[in-house]
Parts: structure tokens; sequence; C-alpha cells
């Protein structure tokens, strides 16, 4: 009779102790679940909506309305598309995370998946400070909008990057650009003569003209370029600059035409283009000093190369203008020796102009 009441006492006791465990994990199972799932998924809605875009360079809207889309169809009901942040990082998607939840340290935060080039995160209110400048700025600066943000992703994006590279819209945005800019003189300078005109044409197109109006926009910070190229400052260099923008008044043209692409052109050229004088921009610099040196029977200008800095790929010159009847003497720097040349040529013309009379004419 004791041990039965013994054996029923135990039952008891292990009952209760099953039960209280049960009670427990429940507890813990109801805090915990609904944060898990709901985790997985805001990862599952973010993975779907970037599934849901075709192209690499679709507007952050475009991801935005997706993602509401399926937190409307029950994903989720306390994120919504306003509190997702889209990033590009090398192709990558990083964890999502819930608005309220603390970063995560950098070196935990890996890739999750790999989607047509557009990363999507959420986060605390605001995203650290970015680099790169916003698309809203471009956007200010040639005064366009795109319809098809894939084109302007492949115009900012250089052969070395990948295959989707800027070459063909270069190849539209030449054309375009010399177009535009042809037009543009034949009706502001009316009595100009054909040969006057194309010479200024060539200099308003040139290299150097299109690396200057780039860096002005701030284009070389958008640029996508591979990372050897990136070490050796490939996204400042001229050549890629420059070719990145006529890319980028290709893209203009594809997208939104003929009258897109001339506004986008006239507003990054502003007053060089409206003001263009044949007797200044179809000369460079050091063209200009020869012929008023030549107009007075003065000797050519001497270029002396003074130093060469920096590695192979990424040099630095330094040259100096003399002319030794004058006493003048100028330096000039540039990534190359006649950039350099050009640069001093243009401060001993610029001297000669203030020692006479405010004008170097010949």
């Amino acid at each position: 009779m004791v041990h039965k009441s013994r054996q029923r006492g135990l039952s008891i006791i292990g009952f209760i102790f099953v039960a209280a465990v049960l009670v427990t994990v429940a507890m813990v199972g109801f805090r915990v679940m609904p944060a898990v799932i709901e985790y997985y998924s805001i990862q599952r809605a973010l993975t779907e909506s970037l599934q849901d875009i075709r192209d690499p360079g679709s507007s952050i809207a475009d991801v935005r309305k997706s993602f509401d889309r399926r937190a409307s169809a029950g994903y989720i009901e306390s994120v919504r598309g306003s509190d997702v942040e889209i990033t590009r990082d090398r192709n990558q998607i990083t964890r999502a995370r819930r608005v309220d939840a603390p970063a995560a340290p950098r070196r935990q935060r890996e890739p999750a998946a790999r989607v047509r080039g557009v990363g999507v995160a959420l986060t605390r209110a605001r995203s650290a400070p970015r680099r790169r400048m916003a698309p809203a700025t471009l956007r200010d600066h040639i005064g366009y909008a795109f319809q098809e943000p894939a084109l302007l992703a492949q115009a900012l994006t250089h052969r070395s990057h990948g295959a989707a590279h800027n070459e063909r819209l270069e190849f539209v945005g030449d054309a375009v650009l010399n177009c535009v800019v042809a037009a543009a003189l034949y009706r502001r300078l009316r009595d100009l003569p054909e040969g006057d005109l194309s010479r200024l044409r060539a200099n308003l197109v040139n290299r150097d003209t299109l690396a200057q109006l780039a860096r002005q926009i701030g284009l070389g910070a958008l640029l996508r370029v591979g990372e050897g190229e990136r070490r050796g400052g490939g996204g400042e260099r001229p050549s890629i600059v420059a070719d990145a923008l006529e890319a980028v008044f290709g893209a203009v043209f594809l997208d939104g035409g003929y009258d897109a692409a001339r506004a986008a052109i006239e507003r990054v050229y502003g007053d060089l283009l409206a003001e263009a004088d044949p007797e200044i921009l179809g000369k460079d610099p050091k063209t200009r000093l020869q012929e008023w040196l030549q107009a007075r029977r003065l000797a050519v200008p001497e270029y002396v190369v003074a130093a060469v800095t920096g590695v192979a790929h990424a040099q630095t010159f330094a040259v100096h203008c003399r002319i030794p009847a004058l006493g003048i003497e100028t330096a000039g720097t540039g990534s190359s020796r006649r950039i350099a040349e050009q640069a001093a040529a243009e401060l001993a013309h610029a001297r000669l102009a203030g020692a006479d009379g405010g004008s170097a004419d010949v």
C-alpha cells in the first residue's frame, strides 16, 4: 500500500515536471517563433521581390513596390517597402534584419545570395554614409530620369568590370554628341565657314573636354570598374571618364530620344557650348601661345619636363614653359606630357594677356 502511494506520488511529480517543461517551451516558443517566422518571411519576400525585377539597373522604387505587394499578401505585417534600403555591393544581398534589431558586426554579415547585382537590407532608419554619389545627383546634373535604369547602369560600367559594359553605348553617344554640338554651333555661328565649325566641334567633343565635364559632375565616383583598374585609379582616368560621359549621353538617347539627349548634353556643357568662341575654342593653348609669339617675331616657347612622379600606369608630369625673350617661365602638371605642356602654355598665355592690357589675341 505504501509502495503504491509512493509510485503515485512520483508519477504526479513527473507529470508536473513534464508539464512545467512544456509550458516553458511553449512560452519561449510564443515569444521567439514569431520573430523567427518573420525573419525568414522577410528574407523570402526580399529575395522574391528581387526576382520580380528583370534588370540589374531597376530602380529602388521598383523593388520596394514589389516588396509592398508581397507584404500585403501576408508575408509580413511589421515591415514595409519604406523600411527597405537598396544597396549595390559587388552583386551580393546582405542578410535582412528587423528594423528594430541591432546591427550585426560587419564581419558577421555574410552574403546570403546573389540576384542580378541588387542587394537589399533592412536597416535602422538611416544607413552609413556612402562613398558614391547618389543617383539623384547625377539625375540633377543631366536633367533626365531614366525609364529603363539598366541603360544607365550599363553606361556606368567599364569593360574591366564585366561583359555588360558601356562601349556600345559610347559608340551611340559619340554620334549623338557630335550631332547636337554641330547643330548648336550651326545655329549660333551663322557666318562661320565649315572648316572653322569642324575645328570648334572637334575641340568641344575631344577627350580632354569630356573628361573635364565628367569630373565636374562627379561621374568618376559612380563608375564600376574592375579591381585592377580601380587600384590604378582607373575611375578617374581621363579616357575612362570621357568615354563614360559619352555612354551616358548614348543611354539617354536610347531611353528618351533625341530631344532628351540634346537637353542633357546642353545642360552638361552649359556655357561652354552656349558661348563657344571661335577665336579661342578652336585652338589649344600651345597653338594660341605660339601664334601670339610669331605675330611679334618672337621665338617659339621651350617646353622642358621637370619631373615625372607616380607609378607607370598613373604618372604625373611636371613641365615648364619658357619664353627667354620675355623672361617668362610657367609650370604645368598633368597625367601626360601633352596635358602638362598645355597647362603650362595656358598659364603663359594668360600672363601675356595680363601684360598686354587684358588681351593676348594675335
